[in-house]
């Protein structure tokens, strides 16, 4: 499989390296848009690029520069959508330019003051925890652990009404996959053990994908919502079965073109699920190879696999980001 990956990422580093504007930007060709539309604009679609595209070892890094320029530029007001200040951080984040450096401060002085005083994170029509979702992933490369303890603490009060994982928010009755994916990942960056695995297991469909949520795709499976519980499964459960079926899945629902469609059968490539493809391929490769290794081997026997995996990830992330910062130091 780890072959089979590997080509796999040369193709997609290749689609996205080819779909960049002139301008710096990747954007969406989604024309039947489910979910958040503030989601499919140039800004959202290239942070996510440019984060994907970290992990690809570009021997070349002026495309990322340039999406990273491109998102600097781009004006969101302190009161747009929480959701793009946290997608505008989190590509500015890659960028250790002063004028840079200071914008993204005061992004994140924003994000952290908008934080609800229960935890969560403002979104239509109250919160969305696929908002949370977005907002951690930009704010924990920070030193924010008052949020993060805040956003813990609520998640672990307010899951679905029957009690099997999240949906969109507190409110919700019935658990959704994705929902429950982005939840998890969040408890997972605090070392808080989410246990939905059943949960998850029983939800994965015949073709090893996963279907979204009954707000989008609630049958079919998608490539956004199987990367997401293929990651919760690479932090929880590294050697189930379950997860061995997603990564086929994502491997074999790969376009020609190297990049991933929302759902498999489609035939034209969606950039936020190639990134999210991406990143999920690129961290079970990883841990993977890292489980070979002796000392791995030994700290495993001593402690709890679970915790050591999340490390292993962290410190990728940061090393990957530190690497990249060194590079355009």
């Amino acid at each position: 499989m780890t072959k089979e990956i590997k080509e796999s990422l040369s193709k997609a580093k290749a689609y996205l390296l080819s779909k960049q504007n002139e301008e710096g930007y990747w954007s969406s060709v989604i024309k039947d848009i489910k979910g958040p539309e503030h989601l499919q604009k140039p800004i959202a679609i290239t942070s996510q690029v440019i984060d994907a595209l970290i992990y690809l070892n570009l021997e070349n890094v002026s495309p990322i520069d340039q999406g990273i320029f491109y998102c600097y530029k781009e004006k969101v007001e302190d009161t747009d959508s929480i959701d793009l200040l946290s997608m505008q951080l989190n590509a500015l984040s890659y960028s250790n330019a002063p004028f840079i450096e200071k914008k993204a401060k005061h992004l994140l002085k924003v994000i952290i003051n908008r934080q609800n005083k229960e935890g969560f994170w403002p979104s239509f029509p109250k919160t969305s925890n696929l908002t949370n979702f977005l907002v951690i992933e930009s704010i924990k490369k920070y030193d924010t652990k008052e949020s993060l303890k805040k956003i813990k603490t609520w998640l672990v009060n307010n899951k679905a009404k029957d009690g099997l994982g999240w949906g969109i928010n507190e409110d919700s009755d019935k658990s959704q996959v994705s929902f429950t994916a982005d939840a998890s990942l969040i408890l997972l960056n605090s070392n808080e053990s989410p246990n939905v695995i059943k949960f998850l297991e029983s939800k994965q469909s015949k073709d090893g994908g996963w279907p979204s949520s009954d707000l989008t795709y609630p049958v079919e499976s998608t490539i956004y919502a199987t990367a997401l519980v293929c990651l919760v499964l690479i932090k929880t459960d590294i050697n189930n079965k379950a997860l061995e079926s997603g990564i086929n899945f994502l491997v074999n629902s790969q376009l020609q073109d190297g990049s991933w469609p929302l759902k498999k059968g489609d035939t034209e490539g969606v950039e936020f699920a190639t990134c999210l493809a991406i990143k999920t391929l690129v961290y079970y490769n990883y841990i993977k190879e890292k489980l070979k290794e002796n000392n791995i081997i030994e700290l495993i026997e001593k402690t709890n696999k679970q915790n050591v995996i999340n490390y292993l990830l962290k410190e990728f992330e940061n090393n990957k980001r530190k690497e990249f910062l060194d590079v355009n130091f």
